[in-house]
């Protein structure tokens, strides 16, 4: 479990929320037919989490960004391509002065029967914080 210490927490966040007032970004994600990342994204493609995606399986988040306010997050993960794969869920939970953030990926259900290219391609997800 991956853990952002308490005094970046308590210096670069606000936290006034619980578990149930997390929301993520709208997805404005692409296919591998789709126009590529926007510039300054770091080659990231954004994603939002997809009840659908099944097999689900913990992955780890590789970076974060966080907006001046401390209410905004970017989640940067690896995953393999968007058309077999997708972000199934994403949970965030404060625990005293840490903040917990779990990502689970997994297939797009239309894809199980699929043959998949096997890449490597970084993503990420926004998480807002009320």
């Amino acid at each position: 479990m991956f853990k952002i210490p308490s005094a970046l927490v308590a210096g670069a966040l606000v936290l006034a929320f619980s578990a149930t007032t997390v929301l993520a970004g709208n997805d404005t994600s692409v296919g591998s037919n789709g126009t590529p990342p926007a510039p300054g994204s770091g080659g990231a493609v954004r994603v939002s989490p997809d009840p659908t995606v099944v097999d689900l399986h913990r992955t780890a988040w590789d970076h974060i960004r966080i907006s001046p306010n401390g209410k905004r997050l970017v989640v940067y993960f690896w995953m393999g391509a968007q058309d077999c794969y997708g972000l199934g869920k994403v949970k965030v939970v404060q625990d005293g002065g840490t903040l917990r953030i779990k990502l689970w990926t997994g297939t797009r259900a239309y894809a199980q029967d699929m043959a998949c290219i096997d890449i490597a391609q970084l993503y990420k997800t926004v998480i807002y914080l009320r």
